[in-house]
């Protein structure tokens, strides 16, 4: 699975707003977002110094490219980087098309909050790619 097959934090954000009926898929979703918070923060990481390689800081604090070339290069780099295969150990979300049936879950009250049709998708297929790479099981409430 590679850093590009994951969602946003905001997505994140709106999945964990979000109350689920199955058993252990709000657990699962807190330990998959608690875990995703050192992915992103290593993603963010990476990407600036990226940035920081082709860019300088002017006097007003904005970052401007050190030259043209620098564009191109910048921007390759961090497809690179999101093209590449993620080196962290991450819980499966176990979510699947049902849980989000009408009787199946409850959107939270803002509907700024709300998944849209595309982001509940994005969350459905990552959880699809956690479970065929084999990324670690959520232990069951149970357990």
């Amino acid at each position: 699975m590679k850093y590009s097959d994951l969602v946003t934090p905001s997505v994140m954000n709106k999945l964990m707003a979000y109350a689920f009926c199955r058993e252990g898929v709000d657990l699962s979703i807190y330990r998959f977002s608690r875990a995703l918070e050192v992915v992103f923060g290593f993603v963010d990481a990476q990407r600036d110094k990226i940035v920081k390689s082709h860019c300088k800081q002017t006097e007003s604090g904005e970052m401007e490219y050190n030259s043209a070339t620098d564009i191109e290069k910048c921007s390759s780099e961090i497809r690179e980087l999101l093209s590449g295969e993620i080196q962290f150990d991450l819980p499966t979300l176990g979510l699947n098309e049902k849980d989000f049936e009408p009787d199946d879950h409850k959107r939270p009250q803002s509907k700024d909050y709300w998944l849209t049709a595309m982001e509940m998708g994005a969350v459905l297929r990552m959880s699809d790619l956690l479970e065929q790479n084999g990324h670690t099981p959520t232990p069951s409430p149970n357990s």
